[in-house]
C-alpha cells in the first residue's frame, strides 16, 4: 500500500551528462519515495536525442526507475522508457504533480491530476522572465506555487510574485546518496560548474543571470 501517486516533471536525460541538474530532480524522487509514495517521472524535450535515451537507461538501472521514467518528444507522443499510453495512466492514477519550472505542458497529462504544484529551483529566473521579458512561464493551470527562494512574496523582497502565492520551501537531500569521502589524495576542495548561466536579465537596475562575474571574484582565493 502507497502513500500515493505524484509525477514528477524535471530535467533529467534531456541533457545527458549533466550531474546537476538530474541530481536536482532525483533529490526529490527519492525523498518521495522514501515517504511511501509511487513516484513517475516525464521529462519533456525537444528532440528524443540517443544520447538522452541512452542517459535515461543508464539513470534508470542506477536509481530503479525502470518503469517509472520516460523521456517525452514535445508536441509528439513519441517517447523513449515509458510508452505514451502508460504516462497517460500514471497521469491518471496520480495524486500530485511536481512540475519543475512548468516543464511539462501536456494537457492531457495535466487534466487528470488534481493537485498541481508549480516547483521553483530557478528563484527570481522564472518570475523575472514572465514579469520583465515577458516570456510564458507557464504558471497557468498549477493550484499551487512553491519556490526555493524564500524570500518571495516577503515584505523587502523586491522578486516579483507575478500574482502567485509562493510557499518556500528546503531542497532535499538524500543523504546516504552522498557519503561520506574518506582518503582523499587532493589539498583542495574541488568542484565543477558553469561559467556562465542564462542570459543577463536587468531588475531595479541590476543584472541577474552571469556566474562568471561572482568567480572572477573568487579566482585569486587559492593564493590567500
Amino acid at each position: 500500500m502507497t502513500a500515493g501517486t505524484i509525477l514528477v516533471s524535471g530535467m533529467l536525460a534531456g541533457v545527458p551528462g549533466q550531474g546537476g541538474a538530474a541530481w536536482a530532480v532525483l533529490q526529490y524522487v527519492l525523498g518521495f519515495r522514501r515517504l511511501g509514495y509511487e513516484v513517475y517521472v516525464v521529462e519533456p524535450v525537444a528532440k528524443l536525442d540517443p544520447r538522452s535515451v541512452a542517459y535515461l537507461k543508464e539513470l534508470s538501472a542506477s536509481f530503479e526507475l525502470e518503469g517509472f521514467a520516460a523521456l517525452l518528444e514535445e508536441g509528439t507522443r513519441d517517447t523513449a522508457g515509458l510508452s505514451y499510453a502508460d504516462v497517460v495512466g500514471a497521469a491518471r492514477s496520480a495524486d500530485i504533480l511536481v512540475n519543475i519550472s512548468g516543464m511539462l505542458a501536456d494537457e492531457q497529462l495535466l487534466e487528470p491530476i488534481p493537485t498541481r504544484v508549480y516547483l521553483d529551483l530557478d528563484p527570481a529566473f522564472n518570475q523575472l522572465w514572465q514579469a520583465i521579458d515577458g516570456i510564458d512561464m507557464r504558471f497557468e493551470g498549477h493550484t499551487h506555487f512553491v519556490t526555493v527562494g524564500l524570500a518571495i512574496g516577503r515584505p523587502g523582497c523586491s522578486v516579483p510574485t507575478c500574482g502567485r502565492d509562493w510557499l518556500p520551501t528546503l531542497q532535499p537531500v538524500v543523504l546516504e546518496r552522498w557519503p561520506f569521502a574518506d582518503g582523499l589524495v587532493h589539498d583542495a576542495v574541488t568542484t565543477v560548474g558553469n561559467w556562465r548561466g542564462y542570459g543577463s536579465i536587468e531588475h531595479n537596475g541590476v543584472f541577474y543571470g552571469q556566474k562568471a562575474h561572482s568567480f572572477r571574484e573568487l579566482i585569486d582565493l587559492p593564493k590567500r
